[in-house]
């Protein structure tokens, strides 16, 4: 397993981790509170097939270590982009939570033990709007990306199950809807790809991205070797 003992120091990695929760969080936070009418988001026959089930909080939660374990041993060269990808998935999506704001019909809690008082416990914190597009999806998606290895298949195999289990989660939680998980996927898809493009705009304009103990060049000439 690369990462966090070899390449980077432990401190660095947990700024850049920072520096992506804070752009997340203040951006999901501010527009919590926009005022205006929502869109209901409708189920559709996905949710059908996926009964509302409050278990699913322990995988929801798992969000909440997936991402920062790709910020701890995701390969050095990595980790700018995933930085930034988050960021950029959080000013896309706080558009869309301005000029389109939604929400769904949440399921009433039924009582039954740890689960719902851990599902409770999420509620309190969280919002019942911005809904579409799922950034639990996104940052899902593009912390899957760092970590994915071609070289160990077994081990990214096993994050890829993650992944897929988080988001299934997210439905079977209905904190969002298919269409929701969908477009965060697309918006994770979409914030990989400018980052990368940023980035290397950046080196080749010659601005600093040593900061942190980042190396660019060891950027550029991994992610070159990986792009063939």
């Amino acid at each position: 397993m690369t990462g966090i003992i070899s390449d980077m120091p432990v401190k660095d990695r947990i700024v850049q981790m920072l520096w992506s929760w804070a752009t997340v969080g203040l951006i999901y936070g501010t527009t919590r509170f926009m005022p205006g009418e929502r869109w209901l988001i409708p189920e559709t026959w996905v949710e059908a097939q996926i009964p509302f089930n409050a278990s699913g909080i322990w995988l929801y939660l798992a969000f909440f270590l997936f991402v920062p374990w790709a910020f701890l041993f995701a390969k050095k060269n990595r980790i700018l982009t995933l930085r930034y990808s988050i960021q950029i998935s959080a000013l896309l999506s706080g558009i869309i939570f301005i000029v389109f704001p939604t929400s769904l019909t949440y399921p009433a809690l039924i009582a039954d033990g740890i689960n719902t008082k851990a599902l409770e416990l999420l509620l309190a914190v969280d919002t019942a709007q911005n809904c579409l597009p799922s950034l639990h999806a996104a940052l899902t998606l593009l912390a899957l990306i760092s970590l994915w290895n071609w070289q160990q298949k077994t081990q990214s195999l096993v994050y890829l199950i993650i992944a897929l289990l988080i988001g299934f989660s997210i439905i079977q939680l209905r904190r969002h809807l298919f269409i929701d998980v969908a477009a965060g996927l697309l918006v994770g898809i979409i914030a990989q790809i400018l980052a990368k493009i940023f980035l290397k705009a950046s080196y080749l304009k010659g601005n600093d991205l040593n900061a942190n103990n980042l190396n660019a060049i060891d950027f550029k000439a991994t992610d070159a070797k990986e792009s063939r």
